[in-house]
């Protein structure tokens, strides 16, 4: 999350003379298809479900919706950011254990 920031950052600094917005967004573990091939995918889901702070996972919905949101004319303040739509997760620690 931290180099997306970067990223993020860097882009919007060199397009602004340009009038060019550039945004990132960093979401949590979504349950995919694909996704369900990963070993261990489903302890990551139930480890962020238990302590994020809003007690869920995020979908795809959530992150079409944050999307739409910084496409849209809302958003039109809003520059070299990365948005988390990680149901809070990102505000807490990751412990050791669920990384073995």
């Amino acid at each position: 999350p931290r180099s997306t920031q970067g990223v993020s950052s860097a882009a919007s600094d060199v397009y602004k003379r340009q009038g060019h917005r550039v945004n990132a967004i960093s979401s949590g573990p979504i349950r995919t298809i694909a996704a369900s091939g990963i070993p261990g995918f489903d302890r990551i889901l139930d480890h962020v479900e238990a302590n994020a702070p809003l007690r869920r996972n995020v979908s795809q919905d959530d992150v079409a919706g944050a999307t739409l949101w910084l496409a849209s004319p809302l958003a039109a303040g809003v520059t070299g950011q990365c948005i988390y739509v990680d149901a809070g997760y990102s505000i807490t620690m990751v412990p050791e254990s669920i990384m073995n």
